[in-house]
């Protein structure tokens, strides 16, 4: 099974503001959406502020919703829910699921990239939003030698697309 993280930042690394995505990027929302819903077998895994900001579960994708809490979310046919990342990505496993895509928040993401070798995270899709965006939410700083930058394409004039690559470490299976 593949699993990455994809997110998107404005120039400050910033991803949100008052619970919500402070940009309109129509290229950033084509990528996103051809990306973790492209074949079948996707799943999108986000904490539970996320999923609520975002007001629906995301089509076409099984969509896997982190909480610690007995979650205030209706309707639990559209979603799981698992209380921590190791075991969404166990779900993910169990379920026959070929791409699992790791897309927020701040706290999802700070796992994912720390634990990215226990995970068995591989890689990590940045698409840089141009300006500040004054948020109050950041994605974490990825660290050499854990990421390296493997490419960067434009999706058009503002935004652009960094793909980091996962450190391979010798406790990793």
């Amino acid at each position: 099974m593949h699993i990455a993280i994809i997110a998107a930042c404005d120039d400050n690394n910033g991803i949100g503001k008052d619970g919500n995505i402070p940009w309109k990027n129509k290229a950033d929302l084509r990528f996103f959406k051809a990306t973790t819903q492209g074949g079948k077998n996707n799943a999108v895994i986000m904490g539970r502020r996320t999923f609520e900001s975002i007001g629906m579960p995301l089509e076409g994708r099984l969509n896997i919703v982190l909480s610690r809490h007995d979650s205030t979310i209706s309707d639990l046919k559209t979603y799981i829910l698992t209380d921590s990342l190791s075991s969404a990505i166990k779900t993910c496993q169990q379920s026959g699921i070929t791409h699992a895509w790791i897309c927020g928040g701040q706290e999802v993401y700070e796992q994912a990239v720390t634990q990215y070798c226990s995970l068995g995270v591989s890689k990590c899709l940045i698409t840089n939003i141009k300006g500040n965006f004054n948020c109050d939410t950041y994605f974490p700083e990825l660290i050499s030698p854990d990421w390296s930058l493997e490419t960067v394409s434009a999706l058009d004039a503002d935004t652009t697309m960094r793909v980091f690559k996962a450190g391979r470490k010798t406790d990793c299976q």
